[in-house]
């Protein structure tokens, strides 16, 4: 990711590289758009058309590991206004050893207003009926300015892979943090003070997603995701995620609604 020093991205196609196209692709998605398209939807749209560039038949090489990726968009069909979240990735992870898992992790999105330091989009009703339906989601945070302070490791390898000889003077930045709605609800806040609470979007995806972590695996938020339940509303991209690591089988055959969502790309 971006830090206030530049760091030498590794060329190879690895976890540390990753990261750093999905940090570019943040910083596009979002200093371009300020302040004149500055729409939270417009970002999600363009950041999710990126991500699926980046991530739809990759492998990436981890140590000792092979991980191979494919990805997809979907669009809610219906009203933008009544979408549960920004968006929702339905993430099917095939594991070295045959075991299979499919979860969905929920993003809302907010960005923040111009000229200050709040998310005035944000609300807690709403935080309260998503948290309702999924234990793990998060909120994006979107921000015209490099956001730092995050809850991020405080030993700089896992964002540049060594000590430097001055360590202390690396600052891991990004322009799309994600926190986890249970903490934004119970910190009652709607300003940049949650970014002490949150960790990189690329770090979520590339540490924690991809890995199993922090999805929901109940049969109530996965129907929600897919487009199975929609009386409580459904996010508002869905995006199919394959991961297998190893050798492992892919399957790309995801179940979903197709009356509520339309495919993108």
């Amino acid at each position: 990711m971006y830090t206030i020093k530049k760091v030498k991205t590794d060329p190879s196609n690895s976890i540390k590289g990753l990261v750093y196209e999905i940090e570019s692709l943040l910083y596009a998605c979002t200093r371009d758009r300020y302040p004149s398209r500055w729409d939270r939807k417009e970002i999600d749209a363009a950041l999710l058309d990126g991500l699926a560039g980046l991530f739809n038949n990759r492998s990436i090489h981890v140590p000792g590991n092979r991980i191979k990726t494919s990805m997809s968009v979907l669009d809610n069909t219906g009203d933008d206004e009544k979408a549960l979240t920004g968006f929702a990735l339905l993430v099917r992870i095939a594991f070295h050893d045959g075991q299979v898992c499919e979860g969905a992790g929920f993003l809302e999105t907010a960005v923040k207003d111009p000229e200050k330091n709040t998310f005035s989009s944000m609300r807690k009703d709403h935080l309260r009926r998503l948290h309702s339906i999924s234990q793990h989601a998060r909120v994006m945070l979107y921000d015209y300015d490099p956001i730092t302070g995050m809850a991020f490791p405080a030993t700089p390898e896992a964002v540049i892979g060594s000590f430097p000889h001055t360590w202390d003077s690396w600052l891991p930045a990004t322009q799309g943090a994600a926190v986890p709605a249970n903490c934004a609800m119970q910190l009652g806040q709607k300003n940049t003070g949650l970014y002490k609470t949150a960790v990189p979007f690329s770090y979520q995806l590339c540490y924690r997603y991809i890995y199993g972590l922090d999805l929901d695996y109940s049969t109530a938020a996965l129907d929600i995701a897919r487009g199975f339940k929609t009386e409580r509303g459904n996010p508002g991209h869905l995006v199919l995620m394959t991961v297998t690591h190893g050798g492992a089988e892919e399957n790309r055959d995801f179940n979903y609604n197709g009356q509520v969502y339309s495919t993108r790309r």
